[in-house]
């Protein structure tokens, strides 16, 4: 080997530009895997957060059976479907759609609104001042709607309340 051709490999030796091929696609795939294991963790982290917050919002978590869990378009939020029993030896009602906000750890139900929910909002704002609960329950079902809709599929039956807007609007994602 000439003197030339031994400094340049051993300058690629000391750069560490030289590697085999195997050693070079060896390496490339350990970092693949590792931000693909990273994202799916991730990802089912987030889904695991949103089962346990939707199961909070049930009178009997312990009957909530999950359909369709997945993360948003946007990665901001989980959608999915949670089954559940209103009571102990209550039937079981069907699935509701629930979405699950990542930043905020908060889950809602996605429901139809009617104009009683917002008039019973009224009547007790002028009744009692310290409604905060019900303020707080009926601002998230207005904002679990304003979510379903940019993030989640399919799309529901499920049309925004008029009066969700004086609540609080909600910001898109």
């Amino acid at each position: 080997m000439s003197v030339t051709v031994a400094k340049s490999r051993l300058s690629q030796i000391n750069t560490g530009i030289a590697m085999r091929p195997s050693t070079l696609s060896i390496s490339i795939s350990i970092a693949i895997s590792g931000f693909v294991l990273v994202s799916c963790t991730n990802e089912e982290s987030h889904k695991l957060e949103a089962r346990r917050a939707a199961r909070r919002l049930l009178a009997f978590p312990e009957h909530a059976e999950f359909k369709d869990v997945k993360l948003g378009k946007n990665g901001d939020a989980v959608c999915g479907f949670v089954g559940f029993r209103q009571g102990e030896l209550a039937s079981y009602p069907g699935k509701k759609p629930f979405v699950y906000e990542v930043n905020t750890h908060t889950a809602s139900l996605v429901e139809m609104l009617q104009d009683k929910d917002f008039k019973n909002f009224i009547e007790d704002r002028l009744e009692n001042e310290d409604e905060v609960a019900k303020v707080k329950n009926l601002i998230k079902t207005c904002r679990g709607q304003a979510l379903w809709e940019t993030n989640c599929s399919p799309t529901l039956d499920i049309k925004k309340h008029a009066l969700c807007s004086y609540v609080e609007p909600p910001t898109l994602l």
